[in-house]
């Protein structure tokens, strides 16, 4: 459990974006992303073993499909073809794995293809000094993209009406080509323009004629402080900004304590809380730490 927290931590987080060249945990891969056309059908990864000891690498070509709300599915894919399906690297080495297309590139106004590598470091390898306590395995998964001759970024924001405090809004991606939303936020203004509120996340990944939904809830008190409410997706590739803005109606403005976009299985504790104390909905009390 420990090795799989720490490894999703270093290095899958950053290696699934496809954001960075390198993860932080003793093994880097570049490019970040390959790209394949009817022009080029390969591409080349290079992986290197930064650390003192030798290590070994299972590597797997997957498909790549998303849920709406952003869930990535990986199913198996014939595709495209990654060679070789194994690699042991010398510590401070290096080597390349190669990607080849299977099938032809989307014609002219098509959706690009899209796949997933998974390279995961085998478990069975010397630890190094550091790693006494708890062994530190790198996962990745790096996109491929098979794109069309020519591509178009076309996009829109929709939001579902407020109710309850709550306000979901979609990036809709009907272009060719995936985009990415660097950041998605909520800023409300009162009746004067000034600022109410304001909540931001990290996006992700909309593929292309796919979509991808935000969930935000908002305070009682900063959705009725605010005249209007403008919903914003700031989108790398094209550096363009989508909004939207809506009037909340005050009788949906609900009665949540804090404005924010929910992560899934966490509960925020109120200021002050201590172990001992009694947990939101009725959950078991954490245990006094033991001194």
């Amino acid at each position: 459990m420990n090795n799989h927290f720490i490894s999703l931590l270093t290095a899958t987080v950053f290696a699934f974006l496809g954001l960075c060249v390198t993860a932080q945990a003793g093994t880097g891969i570049t490019p970040p992303r390959v790209t394949l056309t009817a022009d080029n059908i390969e591409g080349v990864l290079t992986i290197t073993n930064d650390r003192d000891v030798a290590a070994g690498y299972d590597i797997e070509a997957l498909g790549w499909e998303q849920e709406d709300d952003g869930k990535v599915l990986l199913p198996p894919t014939k595709g495209i073809r990654v060679e070789p399906s194994s690699l042991d690297i010398p510590a401070h080495g290096s080597a390349q794995i190669h990607i080849t297309a299977l099938v032809p590139a989307p014609e002219s106004g098509h959706a690009e293809k899209v796949y997933r590598l998974r390279i995961i470091e085998r478990g069975d390898r010397k630890r190094e000094d550091s790693e006494k306590d708890v062994q530190v395995i790198s996962s990745f998964t790096i996109p491929v993209f098979q794109k069309p001759l020519e591509t178009a970024h076309i996009g829109r924001l929709t939001n579902q009406p407020l109710a309850d405090g709550t306000l979901n809004f979609t990036v809709h991606n009907s272009g060719t080509e995936h985009t990415y939303v660097g950041e998605a936020s909520v800023t409300g203004k009162d009746a004067k323009g000034v600022e109410t509120f304001r909540i931001k996340r990290q996006g992700w990944y909309v593929l292309a004629n796919g979509r991808l939904t935000f969930k935000a809830a908002l305070s009682g008190e900063d959705c009725r402080s605010s005249r209007t409410i403008t919903l914003a997706a700031r989108v790398l590739e094209s550096d363009e900004t989508w909004v939207t803005d809506i009037t909340p109606d005050p009788a949906q403005c609900g009665d949540g304590t804090v404005s924010e976009f929910p992560t899934g299985g966490l509960k925020k504790m109120p200021v002050g809380f201590k172990p001992g104390d009694q947990m939101p909905g009725g959950l078991k009390p954490l245990p006094p730490i033991k001194k």
